[in-house]
């Protein structure tokens, strides 16, 4: 066992980049490496704070936390955990405390019919459609098949059974 966690931090000592869960971001191995530079936390505004701070706790420089709080939170069961908010993130307690937050405008991955009720709903008209999107097609050539061989293949599609 020991051998294998001075292999681990070894090899962890001589990467650049490591990529992992937030749930492994708090094993022993990753907090006896080498310090991080920078730690990025993606889909930060849907973690419990206690995920993030794992992965803060390697420390690091600099963080950026990557996530958009109009999105669902974290799914907490617990009610008292709902009662202590538990269920708030880091992202979300930064954002509140005024440190700066932001937001990026152009999303690449709902068609325009779809993205329509969230822009106008959640984003207040903030959020536009990325020029992929505007094609039908998306510019790929696998949905441009779909359409021409499932012409109901559409962005969504409601079926009375």
């Amino acid at each position: 066992m020991e051998v294998r966690m001075d292999l681990e931090t070894h090899l962890l000592d001589s990467v650049h980049i490591v990529m992992t869960t937030l749930g492994t971001a708090g094993n022993r191995t990753l907090a006896n490496a080498a310090k991080f530079e920078v730690v990025v936390v993606d889909e930060a505004a849907q973690s419990v704070e206690p995920s993030t701070l794992s992965a803060l706790q390697l420390g690091s420089k600099h963080a950026i936390l990557v996530g958009d709080p109009q999105q669902l939170p974290a799914t907490i069961f617990n009610v008292s955990g709902r009662n202590t908010k538990y269920d708030r993130s880091l992202f979300q307690r930064l954002e509140e405390a005024g440190h700066n937050v932001h937001m990026l405008n152009q999303q690449y991955r709902m068609d325009p019919a779809i993205s329509h009720f969230p822009r106008k709903i959640f984003y207040g008209g903030n959020l536009l459609d990325g020029p992929n999107v505007q094609k039908p097609d998306y510019g790929n050539p696998l949905r441009q098949m779909l359409l021409r061989q499932v012409p109901a293949f559409s962005p969504f599609t409601i079926l009375d059974l």
